[in-house]
């Protein structure tokens, strides 16, 4: 099942926000708002009917709250919220909630919700992404710029300490919420106007939804642009013309992989992550990185000997700045190293996680960290490695392919090609360590690599062969002219080699 492309453009062009609801909360243990209603229906030994209106859905809070108070309110509803999810991770061995965990990694910066748990809060926290909290009138006036990413909190959060004045359940809440939180609503109806919404959770039965239907996409009819609904069931065709009416395009989630809805819904997001997301493609193919880690990234130097000050080729500094941006997106710190120096503290740069960039033909540290391995009988995925036969510089891989280049400067008439290596070794030297080594056989190749990981796919592409530890990619570069000044090339399709 293809992914709509409008949806896919908007998260790649940083247009897009989230909109989460309870149906995403369902999928790590919690009630749906049905069960949730029922619930406290027993509790008030109210018989309902098997299929809840909206006004039910509305009244039995208000009933329960009229009853009782809004503190005896508040105490069941946090009951039952934490029975389910308790339930949940004593039969489910996860560490993050499915649905949280591929919303939290698609790349936006603006989550609103409904819920009034925590679990998008969480997964943002553990996956490092800064961000703030608003869930009240209150803090919507105090933070009103946009530094960093957002959860507006609609309904507020039931949690330690909460003030249950905040929160969203009965019928007078939900008939008083536009006046008692104007900030947040004015916010949303401008962020309607600013982005492309995927709506996930949300059943066209849900109070929550129904009310946003009816008010802010019925006054914004047709000025709005178009946003995203993922439903897990087929609605009709009647239903789905009056949402297309309201600027809400169906995403057919019953048409993804799975056997129940949650798998369904996880299957969309998981598409959605792998089409959108270049922070997940940068997790896969710099293995073993946490947060705040610190790398070194080894680059070819010289030393001018007359003046005594030392310079790099500007292809080496290329990809290296484009890698350390690469490792900042993950929130991993990198020093760009001469090899120089890197083979005097080559016992502690070995000892971790390291980038080497340039072939051993140029950079001095490659070319010791290659033959110390030979010497330790700790082979790299690649057999032969990097090798010269006269004018010619060649990469020799473990299924007995040669790529080979002549000198750029060698004359030559017409189309000439160049290869480039990116690989991720497991680092002989220090278990659940890896090397990371980006080379071309010539500078030109080098620099090559630096334009091709740029690409918004880049990294993509090295990841969509093999999941192994060790990952060893050609790259093949074409140009006819050689101009060290300005390099003009094309980029060929990856060759993939089997580690």
């Amino acid at each position: 099942m293809p992914l709509p492309t409008a949806l896919v453009n908007a998260f790649l062009e940083n247009r897009a926000a989230i909109f989460v609801g309870a149906g995403a909360s369902m999928a790590a243990g919690l009630p749906s708002w049905d069960e949730l209603i029922r619930r406290l229906a027993a509790e008030l030994k109210i018989t309902l009917p098997g299929q809840l209106d909206q006004d039910t859905l509305l009244k039995i809070p208000q009933y329960f709250e009229n009853r009782s108070n809004r503190r005896e309110l508040m105490r069941c509803v946090e009951d039952l919220l934490e029975q389910g999810h308790k339930q949940f991770l004593k039969t489910t061995p996860v560490q993050h909630h499915p649905v949280h965990h591929c919303l939290a990694q698609l790349p936006t910066m603006l989550y609103y919700t409904t819920n009034v748990d925590h679990f998008m809060e969480d997964e943002l926290k553990a996956q490092g992404i800064e961000h703030n909290v608003i869930d009240s009138e209150t803090m919507a006036l105090k933070l009103t710029e946009r530094r960093r990413c957002q959860v507006r909190k609609l309904h507020g959060t039931i949690g330690e300490h909460f003030d249950w004045d905040n929160i969203v359940l009965t019928r007078s809440d939900y008939a008083s919420l536009p006046l008692n939180r104007p900030t947040i609503f004015k916010a949303l109806a401008e962020d309607l106007k600013s982005h492309v919404f995927l709506f996930v959770g949300y059943s066209l039965r849900d109070p929550d939804f129904s009310s946003l239907y009816n008010n802010e996409f019925f006054a914004m009819r047709g000025k709005q642009q178009s946003h995203f609904l993922a439903l897990l069931d087929d609605p009709g065709k009647h239903e789905i013309n009056d949402l297309q009416l309201r600027g809400l395009v169906p995403v057919e989630v019953w048409n993804y992989a799975g056997s129940n809805n949650s798998q369904k819904l996880l299957s969309f997001l998981d598409l959605l992550v792998d089409a959108t997301s270049e922070q997940v493609h940068l997790r896969r193919f710099y293995r073993g990185l946490k947060h705040h880690d610190h790398m070194s990234i080894v680059v070819t130097s010289r030393l001018h000997e007359r003046e005594s000050y030392v310079y790099y080729p500007a292809s080496d500094i290329h990809t290296a700045d484009q890698i350390k941006q690469d490792l900042q997106k993950l929130r991993v710190t990198a020093d760009i190293v001469a090899d120089e120096y890197a083979l005097k503290n080559s016992d502690r740069l070995l000892s971790d996680n390291v980038v080497l960039v340039c072939s051993p033909f140029g950079n001095r540290f490659t070319k010791y960290v290659f033959e110390h391995a030979k010497r330790l009988k700790k082979e790299f995925a690649i057999q032969g490695h990097f090798g010269k036969f006269g004018d010619q510089r060649f990469i020799e891989t473990a299924d007995g392919r040669r790529f080979s280049s002549d000198s750029p400067t060698a004359k030559r008439v017409g189309e000439r090609t160049e290869y480039g290596l990116i690989a991720r070794y497991r680092n002989p030297w220090a278990p659940g360590k890896y090397i990371f080594l980006f080379a071309g056989l010539q500078a030109l190749g080098t620099e090559a690599i630096g334009e091709f990981i740029k690409r918004p796919h880049g990294y993509r592409q090295l990841n969509e062969k093999s999941n192994a530890d060790d990952i060893v990619v050609i790259l093949p570069v074409m140009y006819d002219k050689y101009d060290p000044f300005d390099y003009k090339f094309e980029l060929g399709e990856l060759i993939h080699v089997s580690a």
